[in-house]
């Protein structure tokens, strides 16, 4: 058994499949964090969330 499964069978394919809307919707959402996170650090010189958010990125991309 899998710790971690994702997708969805679908009739007609025997393998699982992803919606394209949520992971374009997460993406964008990572990519807002992305920026929010950059701009605290190059504009504003608040490096506090820089780790958390990178840390958080790192663990979506990994998975």
């Amino acid at each position: 058994m899998k710790l971690f499964s994702f997708g969805e069978y679908i009739d007609g394919h025997s393998y699982k499949v992803l919606d394209e809307r949520v992971m374009r919707g997460s993406a964008g959402i990572m990519l807002l964090l992305g920026f929010i996170a950059f701009a605290n650090g190059f504009i504003l010189q608040k490096y506090e969330v820089l780790p958390y958010i990178s840390g958080f990125l790192w663990l979506n991309f990994a998975i």
